[in-house]
């Protein structure tokens, strides 16, 4: 960040911006992740595999209905 304008860099605004276009990425891993604690429990650990196919049916889904359910 500079300090004589803080938060005008293009360096952190690039960041920012990019950060903004991955929230739907990072919410989907979210319920991802909560529908495969849901199936298999808190104790078997992640499955990369599971998850990815997860977040492609919730977008599958939100395209569909607009919402996403797990």
């Amino acid at each position: 960040m500079s300090r004589k304008h803080p938060g005008q860099s293009t360096a952190f605004n690039r960041k920012i911006q990019r950060r903004k276009e991955r929230e739907f990425e990072r919410e989907l891993l979210h319920y991802a992740k909560l529908k495969h604690s849901k199936l298999y429990g808190d104790e078997k650990p992640l499955d990369r595999v599971k998850i990815r196919r997860f977040r492609k049916e919730l977008r599958k889904q939100f395209h569909q209905t607009g919402k996403i359910e797990v």
